[in-house]
């Protein structure tokens, strides 16, 4: 893909604050291409989850998997703290609280300034705690 040599400069005005290298025409262009992936990924994701037409949603399946029942088993998909909230039966305040605690924490994943939750690992991990704090 071709760009202009005004888009050129202008990523290079914009990224060279955070580069102590000096920035070429074809650092540029591979920063406007990376760039173009990201959205065009961006949009794909979007597309398969309607994230755009539903901004409540809080699921990002990982693999799934269904319960004897035919029920969907949230388990093995990554929730929101919403969601996780929900699951557990607490508020979202307290389950944001409990990310916060360096090696108490409850099992979290951090995708930027996001927090994700393996519902499985949250449960398993204070079901552990109970035994520990019962023995």
């Amino acid at each position: 893909m071709t760009y202009s040599k005004e888009l050129l400069q202008k990523t290079i005005d914009i990224w060279q604050p955070n580069n102590k290298v000096p920035l070429t025409e074809e650092d540029a262009r591979e920063i406007a291409q990376n760039t173009v992936s990201l959205f065009k990924l961006l949009v794909r994701l979007d597309q398969k989850y309607n994230v755009t037409k539903n901004h409540s949603a809080s699921v990002i399946p990982i693999n799934k998997k269904t319960t004897k029942s035919g029920d969907e088993d949230v388990g093995d998909q990554l929730v929101g703290a919403n969601k996780m909230a929900e699951i557990v039966g607490v508020p979202v305040s307290w389950i944001y609280e409990r990310t916060r605690q360096g090696n108490t924490a409850i099992p979290h994943i951090k995708l930027g300034k996001y927090v994700r939750f393996n519902p499985r690992e949250v449960i398993e991990f204070f079901k552990n705690k109970s035994k520990n704090e019962s023995e």
